[in-house]
């Protein structure tokens, strides 16, 4: 959020706004704003002067994993408009998407496998060349490795996936 630029020409005209000043319900308000945003993000409060005028600007960090909720409603800006994000489903799934804290390379690329099947679609030998290592023949051990690599994963089915680094492999 940015005080002191017009809304909508942009232009720099100044603000007398300070935070340290400003009381929201009898709470000054950094810690009104804790209160009402869930999860807390990170929220700092800079002041500069462009042209000599005095601007202030609020930097609120992104979200992680989660997208930010005022008074609990997460809200998602859509070109100039503020709106609820519940009522933008395709927003609100690209929006998740975005926040998953799953690794490209850890994410899953062919799922549904036996152990088998996903060894005998990967290049074994090129892993334990790339590993500087001789090139192991016995199962147990192949598997022990791809799983701790995390070239594959075991899924909650039971099954196996290969992931987008064992697809890279």
């Amino acid at each position: 959020m940015v005080w002191g630029v017009e809304d909508d020409a942009h232009e720099i005209v100044g603000t007398r706004f300070d935070h340290h000043t400003v009381k929201v319900s009898n709470q000054s308000l950094e810690p009104w704003l804790a209160s009402r945003l869930k999860p807390v993000p990170s929220f700092n409060f800079f002041y500069t002067e462009i042209d000599g005028l005095p601007v202030a600007v609020l930097r609120i960090s992104a979200a992680v994993l989660n997208a930010v909720a005022f008074d609990n409603i997460a809200y998602v800006r859509l070109g100039s408009h503020l709106k609820k994000l519940h009522d933008h489903p395709a927003e609100e799934s690209r929006l998740y998407k975005q926040l998953d804290g799953t690794p490209f390379e850890y994410k899953s690329a062919l799922v549904g496998l036996t152990e088998s099947d996903a060894l005998n679609l990967l290049d074994v030998p090129s892993y334990y060349r790339l590993q500087n290592m001789s090139v192991q023949t016995e199962f147990d051990v192949i598997l022990d490795h791809f799983l701790n690599d995390r070239l594959i994963i075991s899924t909650s089915d039971g099954a196996c996936a290969i992931t987008n680094l064992g697809a890279l492999l």
